[in-house]
């Protein structure tokens, strides 16, 4: 089936005897192929293709039989992302082989590698671990290719599909916790925006994802910079700001404590898009939203708000989807930060394992929740030597697996290690019979 299309793919073309002064000319005879060309050209194909791996040659035989990629998923028992990773990982292993070492990527191949790094219709946050890390050494081996091709090469064209997908990918980087692959795949197609223009579609797209990764990092005030300027320019070229760099922008706020001029943001947000049908949008906004009610001290409306967005989400999206459980997640958080164990346990009982099974049981969303189910159990029996110490031994793994893999000041290991010292706190108390430590 490849070596059929190979040859369909490369038979000269016909000259037509209709066509004015259509004849046969030394120049093209010479550029047409021979069939001993042909022939060479077609083994080094099959060549190349015997050097894939199984599944791989399996994949590219389907696909250059136009078999769709959902049927060869289906045909094959695996996921669609994985057909893209396999397509992509193909076309990298056979133009190292077929190209002259020196060759320089081209920017029309760049362009066309980029749509099977899509998650088309996936989740990174919902992939196994080995699919989740095909897919980011596909996107750092795409960085690299990106890099060597100058920005030029392009057209105007181009960089925009490349800064569209740059700004896609580091969405979804940051949904998964990745925040500074996403800024560095955000920082190696900067020359794309400087080619477009600030003013760009696609580079309000980029400006707002690294915007965003910056925020998650714990750098808001750099991050509030960042949205500001673009939402000016948005407003210029759009009318008004985009609604997603409205709620990052207070978001930054809430980062900073700047509460009440984040809570008057987050309301004309929400006004504005309950007329809109953007309800995905909404729904994050409502939860956002929520967990600054709790840091305002008004947890009761922050677990109502919590729970409006876990009803909405669970009817649009599933109840296991990801964006679901990090409502649930982030209700409960908001009850144990206030002290209120009891109130949160109940809802945190099966939460890490329903996790676990939707993301897996090292993804950093499932260790989170485990972490506070752990301190929520200590809220309820701080007295109890045995649940405290189960505590402090998990929060140590977490806090060593989140230092590992996002270092040591990344405001999810902070908090870990915060609330580590607090148990240690509360173990040194029931040690000397002293009063519980404040949380």
């Amino acid at each position: 089936m490849a070596l059929n299309h190979y040859w369909n793919s490369h038979r000269p073309e016909t000259l037509d005897p209709m066509e004015d002064g259509a004849k046969l000319t030394p120049r093209n005879a010479e550029l047409a192929p021979g069939h001993a060309e042909l022939v060479d050209q077609a083994l080094d194909v099959v060549t190349a293709l015997k050097r894939l791996d199984h599944l791989t040659s399996n994949v590219m035989a389907l696909l250059l039989d136009d078999i769709p990629t959902g049927d060869i998923a289906e045909h094959l028992g695996i996921i669609q992302q994985k057909v893209w990773n396999h397509i992509a990982k193909a076309r990298r292993n056979l133009r190292s082989y077929l190209a002259p070492p020196a060759q320089r990527p081209s920017a029309a191949s760049i362009v066309a590698d980029s749509e099977s790094l899509m998650a088309h219709g996936g989740d990174l946050r919902t992939m196994s671990p080995d699919d989740r890390q095909e897919t980011r050494t596909a996107v750092t081996e795409w960085r690299e290719r990106l890099r060597r091709c100058p920005a030029g090469a392009f057209g105007i064209a181009g960089s925009a599909i490349v800064l569209g997908r740059t700004a896609t990918l580091a969405e979804a980087l940051i949904a998964d916790r990745d925040e500074r692959t996403a800024l560095d795949l955000v920082r190696d197609a900067s020359p794309h925006l400087r080619c477009l223009g600030r003013l760009h579609p696609a580079a309000f797209e980029a400006r707002r994802a690294r915007a965003e990764a910056l925020s998650e990092l714990g750098q808001y005030q750099r991050a509030e910079r960042i949205l500001r300027e673009l939402g000016e320019d948005e407003h210029r070229v759009l009318g008004a700001a985009a609604p997603r760099t409205a709620l990052l922008l207070h978001w930054a706020l809430v980062g900073q404590g700047r509460l009440h001029e984040a809570e008057a943001g987050f309301g004309a947000l929400e006004a504005r898009l309950a007329r809109s049908s953007s309800s995905n949008t909404l729904l994050h906004a409502q939860c956002r939203n929520g967990w600054l009610l709790g840091r305002l001290g008004r947890v009761d409306e922050s677990v109502s708000a919590y729970t409006r967005v876990i009803i909405g989400r669970t009817a649009t999206l599933g109840e296991d989807h990801p964006d679901t459980l990090d409502a649930r997640h982030s209700q409960v958080k908001a009850l144990v930060v206030a002290g209120r164990g009891e109130q949160a346990l109940p809802l945190l009982q099966d939460l890490p394992e329903v996790r676990a099974r939707v993301q897996g049981v090292h993804h950093s969303d499932t260790l989170e929740t485990l972490k506070y189910r752990h301190v929520a159990e200590v809220l309820v029996e701080p007295r109890n030597d045995r649940v405290l110490g189960d505590a402090i031994q998990d929060l140590e793994e977490i806090l060593h697996t989140q230092t590992h893999h996002r270092g040591p000041d990344h405001p999810t290991s902070r908090d870990t290690d915060r609330w580590h010292n607090w148990l240690r706190r509360v173990q040194e108390a029931n040690r000397f019979g002293e009063p519980l430590p404040t949380l």
